[in-house]
Order: structure tokens, then sequence, then C-alpha cells
């Protein structure tokens, strides 16, 4: 029941522009990672939807939880990045 109620308060703080979804933490979580690690699917979807997370980040999403077209239609230009 709590889990839900996290989830909630989550996907509405994400909803009000007022988060910061690209922070973070000292241990090197951002919220998309603390989301999958919770397996909080909804929210992990709704961060990667608005393109808000890491490389690494990449790693803890489940398969199943991202639908291919997502990724596709974000996609980037890897030839016009200055590192």
């Amino acid at each position: 029941m709590i889990r839900y109620l996290y989830i909630g308060v989550a996907l509405e703080l994400i909803k009000t522009g007022h988060a910061k979804p690209d922070h973070i933490d000292k241990d090197g979580n951002t919220a998309l990672s603390w989301a999958c690690k919770r397996s909080m699917k909804e929210v992990a979807y709704e961060l990667v939807s608005i393109g808000t997370f890491t490389i690494n980040d990449l790693m803890f999403l489940k398969p199943e939880w991202v639908s291919e077209e997502l990724l596709i239609m974000n996609s980037v230009d890897v030839t016009e990045v200055d590192i």
C-alpha cells in the first residue's frame, strides 16, 4: 500500500515540473535508477518519456518497461555531440 502511495506522489511531483529528476544524490543515484531499483515501473516510464536519464541509468531499466518506439523516438545523433 505504501509503495503505491510513493508512486502516486512521485508521478504528481514530476507533473508539477518542480521536481529535479536529473539530480544525482550522494550515492550516485538518479531519480530513474532509484525508481528502477524499487520496481516503480510507472515512475521509470515517466522519467524516460521526459528524457531524464543518464547512460548508466539504462542498465537499471527492465526491457519490458520501455517500448522500443519510445527509445527510437528520442534518438540522438552522436556525430553532432560535443564531448
